[in-house]
């Protein structure tokens, strides 16, 4: 070899280049995500496990079946998603299935999707996005599930017959184009029409003086016209004083309109008349008896009845009254106990059989049919050219409308038992929080929306009882095994019923109340919990937002079955809310680059977990997803995604040091076994070990947050400014097949592996990535070997080198300050000289070459002294090109001009 060569390159054992640490994380993500969703390693690792006498069941929450799928649930399939492979790895058997609640209105909201599997699809896809290791496109279940739905409505009849649930009949907005319930925070404009009722009876003569009773009118405004199909009353103001107004009409005849007082100029100057005069004022309770003549039907007769609620705001203190189509109609007919309520339109917003002139018509079309037939007969007295805000659909904008629909409740009653046994279960999840004793808002367990489980419930047109008997559940379930659960919800109670059915009042006409049940009604219809005769234990695990389980415990709380359910659970995992997003002014959250052009302001409305994956990676959401796992309330702020993907770099920078620099190791030929390394490589065993019992205790206790923060400190702290600093000369510098080099790549393989346990879970991508550097790296999923750690102590070892770190971490401060002050560039250019006390110099020049690697300085001089004291200055050797530390021996071997003593004889023996 050339005396004069100065390249030395190819003579070191430098890392190759592997796992780019600032490379796009879409990139990345997109080139992996087949290898990580093939179900393949699932399956095999379920296999590898099949001998196991353990098996891990997890139970959630049912996920509602939307466009979207939300932040909490998706959160919570994350979660899910840790658990299941921290279980395989383990060798458990492990089993879990998505429950997606639906109901059949969806399909008309998602134009974009033709079919409820389109949808479950698109969901399924975005959890598998996030990084799940099952492929839950063939085991997932849905309320619409044959078995699933007969079990559903079996759970209602038993609730229904043992009175653990009731009905209460309410008047509930809704929509009839998209079926939403929802209600818009913004208003819709509409107009008021004032209408002539022409009255037909005065018994009690208030109205004998005037001789044409037939030309006399009392005045109601409405703002739903087309409720006249099925008006019953006319509601009057109890304590309002109302006149008798007479005119001419434009024929010449007497007219009399009876007019609240307070409205009587304005009613006249609205309808452009302006020759009147008040003839009696009276008091609106002497008006409760007269009748009047419907406005669209001479034949139907009108009562007027008395209130006392104040209308005078809302309709001139007169107003018709259909009863269910709005509260306040409700209201004052329940006030006035005056019989049956009956809604006139279905769902779709069509007229029903009780409103026989206009039946099967939608209710838009029959107002304005309504409105010309009043202008007609002259009954239509005037349109307010000031419109009234009235409620609209949050979804679509619609005006929304009443309908009388039954609401479900848990009959709360008292029970010692059970209340004892919510308190063990809450105790069992760790949540401090007491159940009131009072009657909880989550008793009710239907809802008002579009979304839930739709059970057909049939009810007498004539006297409104509920047909809910063996029969009747019995055809139910017959039909659902026959046709299918959606063909189910769309049948006519005719179909439902096969005419074979008759009401106890006689009646043999029908309707079918669209009532829906919401999650918590679902959970009482599955098993949350199982028990498996095959396997020595079942490990019961319940994982649930805070939020659905507190209202799930609360409505269920006198439950008997659910509770049993419950008691069976060995853990659970309670997370916190996802907060609802909020619009932001301004530049959004997440985007790309593309989207924002040369705009400078945007709204942002939605900022959902999808919105990470796509910006950031799934490796990234999920750290994020662990590290807020703990907290009661979740926002979603890119600060904190960044801070994630800081510490996922700094991961990554870690594995990609311990990858490089064992791709030459051979297992087989080149492991060292542990009692054969060096102090070092002992004293980071027992690290590694004392990490992994840690570790092992968060996972079985679901404290990820903990498990997250322990890796991300050992990682930073103990590997990065410790052990990886210490062992580069080892590494780089040492011949390939040096015991030294073999025994810290050893160590390197055995922290791969303890890092991939317990890492891998939570970031699979990039162990995925990691795995396809390493030839005979198995899949994590199914390689035990390496799972178990022996317990080895190494006192007098990690004594050693706990004591070296120490003196580290003195010393470095006075290096940095040299590296500052521009003493010396690198480490390797520092003489270090410390002025310390006997005990610690004789320590140091014990161990004077391996303190020089922890600090990674060229020279150490120690001198005692009673005071402690450190001094940096260049050093005066010259530089190794090879080592490149600087010593007095550089050039004195005959071979090598530019290499130190320890350099030349390491070519020298190879």
């Amino acid at each position: 070899m050339d005396r004069n060569n100065k390249n030395f390159e190819k003579t070191l054992n430098l890392h190759k280049k592997v796992l780019n640490v600032y490379a796009s994380l879409e990139i990345r993500t997109g080139y992996f995500t087949n290898k990580l969703l093939t179900s393949d390693n699932y399956k095999e690792s379920l296999t590898k496990n099949s001998n196991s006498r353990y098996k891990t069941y997890i139970s959630e929450m049912p996920i509602e079946l939307d466009n979207k799928l939300s932040n909490n649930d998706l959160l919570g399939n994350i979660l899910k998603d840790i658990i299941i492979r921290y279980s395989l790895i383990t060798g458990q058997v492990t089993e879990t299935k998505l429950l997606f609640s639906y109901t059949n209105s969806i399909e008309n909201d998602n134009k974009e999707y033709k079919s409820m599997n389109d949808i479950i699809k698109k969901e399924i896809n975005t959890i598998n996005k996030s990084g799940s290791i099952i492929d839950f496109v063939k085991t997932y279940r849905t309320t619409v599930n044959i078995e699933f739905a007969k079990k559903m409505i079996d759970s209602f009849f038993e609730l229904y017959n043992t009175g653990k649930i009731y009905s209460e009949d309410m008047p509930t907005k809704c929509c009839t184009k998209c079926k939403n319930m929802k209600v818009s925070k913004n208003k819709i404009n509409v107009q008021n029409y004032h209408i002539l009722f022409r009255v037909e009876d005065d018994p009690d003569y208030i109205l004998a003086e005037y001789n044409n009773l037939r030309n006399t009118f009392l005045i109601a405004s409405t703002i739903r016209p087309w409720t006249l199909i099925g008006i019953s009353n006319l509601a009057i103001q109890n304590n309002e004083e109302y006149s008798i107004v007479e005119t001419k009409s434009s024929f010449g005849i007497t007219v009399h309109y009876i007019i609240a007082s307070k409205y009587v100029d304005d009613y006249m100057a609205n309808a452009l008349v302006f020759d009147y005069k008040v003839k009696k004022t009276l008091s609106g309770k002497m008006l409760q008896k007269i009748v009047c003549s419907s406005p669209i039907d001479y034949n139907k007769k009108i009562e007027c009845i008395t209130t006392n609620i104040d209308l005078s705001k809302i309709n001139t203190a007169t107003m018709t009254i259909t009863p269910a189509h709005s509260y306040l109609e409700y209201t004052i007919f329940k006030e006035n106990n005056l019989g049956q309520v009956r809604n006139y339109i279905d769902m779709d917003g069509k007229v029903n059989v009780f409103a026989y002139d206009y039946k099967f018509r939608n209710y838009k079309e029959v107002e304005l049919e309504i409105i010309e037939d009043l202008r007609k007969s002259d009954l239509l007295l005037f349109i307010d050219t000031d419109k009234i805000n009235m409620s609209k659909c949050a979804n679509c904008g619609s005006r929304l409308v009443y309908r009388y629909l039954s609401e479900w409740y848990i009959n709360e009653n008292n029970n010692e038992d059970i209340e004892k046994d919510i308190m063990e279960i809450l105790k069992k999840a760790s949540i401090k929080i007491n159940i009131p004793d009072k009657k909880s808002k989550y008793l009710k367990i239907s809802k008002n929306t579009n979304k839930g489980v739709n059970i057909p419930i049939i009810s007498c047109a004539i006297c409104n009882k509920k047909i809910i008997n063996d029969k009747v559940i019995n055809q139910y379930k017959e039909k659902i095994q026959k046709h299918g659960v959606e063909k189910l919800y769309k049948m006519t109670p005719e179909e439902l019923l096969d005419g074979t059915i008759v009401c106890e009042c006689g009646g043999i006409f029908f309707f079918k109340n669209e009532n829906l049940f919401n999650e918590s009604f679902e959970i009482l219809s599955s098993d949350i919990a199982t028990v498996n005769t095959n396997y020595d234990k079942t490990y019961n695990i319940f994982i649930s937002n805070i939020d659905k389980f507190i209202k799930s415990l609360e409505i269920n709380r006198y439950y008997d079955k659910f509770n049993e359910e419950m008691k069976k659970i060995d853990k659970f995992f309670i997370y916190g809310n996802i907060l609802k997003n909020k619009k932001i002014l301004g530049i959004p959250k997440f985007y790309l680059k593309e989207d924002i052009k040369d705009k400078e302001e945007f709204i942002v409305i939605n900022i959902d977990i999808d919105d990470i994956i796509n910006k950031y990676g799934p490796d990234i959401l999920r750290l994020w997803a662990l590290h807020k796992s703990k907290s009661k309330t979740i926002l979603i702020d890119e600060n904190n995604v960044k801070y994630e993907e800081r510490i996922y770099t700094n991961i990554r920078k870690t594995l990609s040091f311990i990858i490089s620099n064992i791709l030459d190791l051979d297992y087989d030929e080149n492991y060292i076994d542990i009692q054969s390394r060096t102090d070092l490589d002992k004293y980071i065993y027992v690290k590694i070990n004392s990490l992994h019992l840690e570790l092992i205790k968060c996972y079985n206790e679901f404290d990820f947050y903990k498990a997250y923060v322990l890796i991300k400190d050992f990682c930073l702290e103990t590997l990065c400014e410790e052990y990886f600093n210490a062992i580069k000369y080892n590494l780089y510098i040492l011949d390939t097949n040096d015991s030294i080099r073999r025994s810290s790549q050893s160590t390197l393989y055995d922290l791969f592996n303890m890092l991939k346990i317990y890492l891998g879970p939570i970031i699979p991508y990039l162990f995925i990535e990691c795995c396809s550097y390493l030839e005979n790296s198995k899949s994590l999923l199914v390689e035990r070997e390496n799972n178990h750690k022996e317990n080895f102590s190494f006192v007098q070892e990690y004594e050693k080198w706990d004591s070296i770190f120490k003196f580290k971490t003195k010393i470095n401060k006075y290096i940095t300050k040299a590296q500052n002050e521009k003493i010396i560039g690198d480490t390797l250019q520092a003489h270090v000289i410390v002025e310390c006390k006997k005990e610690l110099s004789d320590f140091v020049n014990q161990n004077i070459n391996d303190i020089l690697r922890a600090l990674n300085v060229s020279q150490l001089d120690i001198e005692v002294s009673d005071k402690f004291n450190v001094t940096v200055q260049k050093s005066d050797g010259q530089k190794c090109e090879r080592c490149h530390n600087y010593k007095n021996d550089v050039g004195r071997h005959v071979k090598y001009r530019y290499l130190c003593n320890d350099c030349a004889n390491i070519l020298e023996n190879n």
